[in-house]
């Protein structure tokens, strides 16, 4: 491993765990710190990390107008969707939210978790009412299919992903995949979002959820940082609600058991979440070459190739 991406996971792990020290860094090395961290789409979270000790540095001082913009604008999508969703509601369209707002609530500084787009699960023979919906709000249509649409605000760029299946795979893949979910909104939960109340999959559901989508992009294209420290973060907000034998279980049905482990171990010994480590470590797979898959990814595999 490079010494950058040492510095960056030791960095990283400053922005979950208040009892790490920030480790002392050059300019050069901050500059690329700071540029892996936009590879990762979590450079307000790592500017905010790095703020209190090197806002005197250039390289922190020159992405600062670029953190805070993505910041700004993450807090108005939050907004958006969040009353876009109460209108869908008021509509008597049921869904569930995965991923995106639901995560973000769970950081402490939620808006620093930047993403583009919210993705919500429908019922059955809902996907018609929500086009239709979407459409009479303004939104521009990007994508649409038997199962799933997209939608994009032009004013926000905040995109809405939405499908009433979990898992668009093909095949053998998706038939497991979606069969773990066969009747999602029979263990839906209500939670509150920023004040707000939302739907969304059971703790259990919710995580095996995280797992699988950051599987499903190992196998298609790769995935960093981010997704792991999704999975970290929802499993440590609820661990008591989570049972882990279980949800191993679900994950060997595809082969992922040992990759969720891995990540655990990553999590615990790289990203600050020690909490996971009595959970770690158990038949963990290459470690280091998915360590080194998962720096190389970047943001679902946009990053540099491995």
């Amino acid at each position: 491993m490079k010494q950058t991406e040492k510095a960056f996971l030791q960095v990283v792990s400053c922005c979950f765990n208040e009892e790490k020290t920030l480790p002392e860094l050059d300019e050069k090395t901050l500059m690329d710190v700071l540029e892996l961290s936009r590879l990762h789409n979590i450079l307000p979270l790592v500017y905010s990390a790095l703020y209190a000790s090197y806002s005197g540095s250039d390289a922190v001082k020159s992405v600062k107008g670029f953190a805070l913009r993505q910041f700004s604008s993450q807090s108005v999508r939050t907004e958006r969707f969040l009353s876009l969703y109460h209108e869908l509601s008021e509509q008597n369209i049921r869904a569930i939210c995965v991923k995106g707002v639901v995560l973000r609530s769970l950081y402490n500084n939620g808006e620093c978790r930047v993403s583009t787009d919210e993705d919500l699960l429908l019922e059955d023979g809902q996907l018609d009412s929500f086009c239709a919906f979407m459409e009479k709000q303004g939104f521009v249509r990007r994508k649409r299919t038997e199962t799933e649409a997209s939608f994009v605000d032009k004013a926000t760029s905040l995109i809405v992903e939405a499908g009433t299946t979990p898992f668009s795979v093909g095949g053998k893949p998706g038939e497991v995949l979606n069969s773990l979910f066969a009747s999602p909104f029979d263990n839906a939960v209500s939670c509150s979002v920023y004040g707000r109340e939302i739907l969304t999959l059971s703790p259990q559901q919710n995580l095996l959820y995280l797992v699988c989508h950051a599987y499903k992009h190992f196998i298609h294209s790769g995935f960093g940082v981010r997704q792991v420290c999704d999975i970290a973060v929802f499993l440590e907000s609820h661990i008591d609600e989570t049972d882990l034998p279980r949800l191993r279980r679900d994950l060997s049905l595809f082969g992922a058991a040992s990759f969720f482990e891995t990540l655990l171990d990553i999590a615990a010994n790289d990203l600050g979440f020690e909490s996971l480590l009595p959970f770690a470590g158990r038949g963990v797979m290459n470690r280091e070459g998915l360590l080194d898959d998962i720096l190389r990814g970047g943001v679902y595999g946009f990053g540099e190739p491995s």
